[in-house]
């Protein structure tokens, strides 16, 4: 057999693996957008996707990162061979339901994302059997990718250390084939000012008004717009703003979204901020917390391995519509419909001015991103347009595409390691004189996730933990189980087959506020359960 002939022969079985897979791939994201959850409480859908790897024979790791709702699912071939990373989004934005007047919905396709995650890892896991490949592929079932993202938590822990090369699958409607784009760094900051309370007429004296605090803040930083360099974003909302208006505001608070090219630029941009709000509160005598909702780097596309995958795509082909796929897109008020060719690979990145936390992962080995699209060209991520679109069945065909495609790479890599050295040669070249450095923490704030259900601290200190409440974790069972307050451990227990225990607390806390982490063991590594917090009653 020539060399062509093995080639096409290769082509043919990496397909019919891939296809025989459409069912499973299928209802994973079916399933995700009947059960759309928004950041921090993907329970249904971390619990599915975890269960589907393990019976599809991956190892998996739950509650990685100290996020309750992540996973790592890993698959190994052999001792040697390179390890190949890939993401899988899931979490959903809420209020953007099709269904359900203010239900959560899939507005950015990470329905999608998940399926094609799930395919190409089972899918490899299949080829590598088949063709004797040696290797390992590794999931990060990454949570709240729309609320600050966790992927950078994971690198800042050491948790993607080894990986070779990282494969993104985000879906896009405008790119079909490689995004190569660099995306900004961002930082997502949240601003709670602190005043005094006091009736706005009688006795405006006697308070001191948060909202004012929190109103200066916002025109100064307004102002400081005029003194930034082009390329800068920032965003905010008031999600806090006071109940009545002949009470003085107490407690105000904001959200910022703050953007920038490069980490550098954005630490200072945030500091100059945090200024701000520390004079706005100085100045209206009131106080400013200030909280780290996720500080993500900047992106670096590497062009070798954009190749590889481009030259994959236009192997695998894009989707095929019909013309009454075309034509609903059409009338549902996007003329262009769906990408029918594989989009031109530039020779060098666009810049895009979003941001991602695949942004920290290509900072520790090259990265690519990959999509065939699921959506029409023109839809606007996080509307419902894009919730509709991306719970069609028609959508999928993109997603099949994309499988396909990353499989076609991987194989790629896994049988010429010649084409990851050349890729991690111009990683390493690009990264000279440079260096991934996050001011910001390792590990996400405690305060930002949802009470752990069946969980109660009593007066005495004691947490109390009924695992028949949980809405995840429900199978755990003949497990060390820890209470931590950052790196404090205070009480220690073991669950066996009974659904309740007490864990008694060693070391009180005056903080009210304070938040209990619940961590269990798999023997090699402690992962997180859930949080409550100190004041939680019975």
């Amino acid at each position: 057999m020539s060399e062509n002939e093995q080639n096409m022969k290769s082509l043919f079985d990496i397909k019919n693996i891939v296809f025989n897979n459409e069912i499973l791939i299928r209802d994973a994201g079916q399933f995700l957008w009947d059960n759309p959850e928004t950041a921090y409480n993907e329970f249904q859908g971390s619990s599915m996707l975890s269960a589907t790897y393990a019976a599809n024979g991956f190892k998996v790791v739950r509650g990685a990162g100290g996020f309750p709702t992540s996973f790592i699912a890993e698959w190994k071939s052999g001792d040697s061979g390179p390890s190949i990373g890939l993401f899988s989004d899931f979490d959903a934005l809420p209020g953007l339901s099709t269904v359900k007047k203010g239900a959560p919905g899939h507005g950015c396709n990470h329905n999608q994302y998940a399926a094609r995650a799930l395919g190409t890892a089972v899918s490899m896991k299949q080829i590598m059997e088949k063709f004797q490949l040696d290797g390992r592929i590794v999931v990060f079932g990454a949570p709240a990718e729309e609320s600050g993202g966790s992927k950078q938590y994971f690198v800042r822990q050491g948790l993607m250390q080894g990986i070779d090369v990282f494969i993104g699958l985000h879906p896009v409607g405008h790119v079909s084939g490689v995004m190569f784009n660099k995306h900004l760094a961002s930082a997502a900051r949240q601003y709670i000012f602190t005043g005094q309370t006091a009736h706005a007429a009688l006795a405006p004296d006697k308070g001191r008004n948060a909202l004012s605090a929190l109103e200066f803040f916002n025109t100064g930083v307004h102002f400081l717009r005029g003194q930034l360099p082009d390329g800068i974003r920032i965003n905010h909302v008031i999600t806090a703003g006071g109940v009545v208006s002949n009470m003085i505001p107490d407690n105000c608070a904001a959200e910022y979204s703050i953007r920038a090219g490069e980490l550098p630029v954005l630490e200072d941009l945030v500091r100059k901020i945090d200024i701000i709000a520390k004079a706005a509160a100085d100045a209206l005598d009131c106080s400013v917390k200030t909280n780290d909702l996720g500080t993500l780097a900047n992106s670096i596309p590497n062009y070798v391995f954009a190749k590889v995958a481009h030259q994959n795509a236009k192997i695998a082909g894009t989707a095929v519509y019909s013309d009454a796929e075309q034509d609903n897109a059409v009338e549902k008020g996007y003329p262009k419909g769906y990408i029918t060719e594989i989009s031109p690979l530039p020779e060098t990145p666009s810049q895009i001015f979003g941001s991602t936390d695949e942004g920290d992962v290509s900072w520790t080995a090259p990265w690519v991103r990959i999509s065939i699209p699921s959506s029409p060209q023109g839809v606007p991520a996080h509307t419902k347009d894009q919730v509709y679109f991306s719970g069609l069945a028609c959508g999928y065909k993109g997603t099949m595409q994309t499988v396909l495609t990353a499989c076609l790479t991987i194989y790629d890599l896994l049988t010429n390691p010649d084409l990851i050295n050349e890729a991690k040669a111009e990683h390493d070249s690009f990264l000279q004189g440079k260096v991934y450095q996050s001011a910001a923490s390792a590990y996400p704030d405690p305060a930002l996730f949802p009470a752990l259900p069946g969980c109660s601290v009593d007066e005495n200190g004691r947490i109390h933990l009924n695992l028949d409440q949980w809405p995840i974790f429900s199978d755990l069972e003949n497990v060390p189980i820890r209470v931590k307050i950052g790196t404090d451990i205070l009480g220690e227990s073991y669950l066996g087959s009974v659904r309740t225990i007490d864990i008694p607390v060693s070391q009180a806390t005056n903080d009210k506020s304070a938040v209990y982490e619940i961590q269990f063991s798999d023997g090699a590594i402690w992962n997180t359960i859930g949080y409550v917090k100190k004041n939680a009653g019975n």
